[in-house]
């Protein structure tokens, strides 16, 4: 379910992006900031890198399904909390890199709420997802970028809530 929902808001942010800086190429990519050995992973430079943070469950006081036999008798979608990243992997093109970011910024404060399409691609679904900057002290920036194992970037954290 996050995968798909990560997968649609970077389908989104590079439709805004490549008509906003008039480039065929995908500005954004969905993935890792490190390699498990450290080194800067291929197709990220002169980017903005989208990357799962963590994951968490919401309890919005909704009773679950209930259970007939042991199974539940309907589906159980959890509420789901998806923090991410989106970096600015722009080594040689700063100034390119923080352009990215701010367009980024503007896109997620212009469009804060999606309508997710189901499974099949076919029609909007009733799931929604809400995004929301969140706003990141030095220390904790710190920790994010030590525990990510990338050196740090100019970025933004993104909660998204899936409703």
């Amino acid at each position: 379910m996050f995968d798909q929902a990560l997968t649609f808001l970077i389908t989104q942010l590079n439709q805004f992006l490549t008509q906003r800086f008039s480039t065929s190429e995908p500005v954004a990519v969905l993935s890792n900031l490190a390699n498990s050995d450290g080194s800067v992973p291929a197709g990220i430079e002169n980017r903005l890198v989208m990357a799962l943070l963590n994951v968490e469950r919401v309890d919005n006081g909704v009773m679950p399904a209930p259970v007939r036999g042991g199974a539940p008798m309907g589906p159980t979608t959890p509420a789901l909390k998806l923090r991410f990243i989106v970096a600015a992997s722009f080594d040689a093109k700063y100034g390119d890199g923080l352009r990215a970011l701010n367009a980024a910024l503007e896109f997620f404060e212009s469009h804060p709420v999606f309508s997710l399409p189901d499974a099949s691609g076919a029609s909007p679904a009733a799931n929604q997802l809400v995004v929301d900057m969140v706003s990141a002290d030095l220390e904790t920036l710190n920790t994010v970028w030590t525990t990510i194992g990338a050196r740090a970037l100019p970025s933004l954290i993104y909660q998204a809530a899936l409703r």
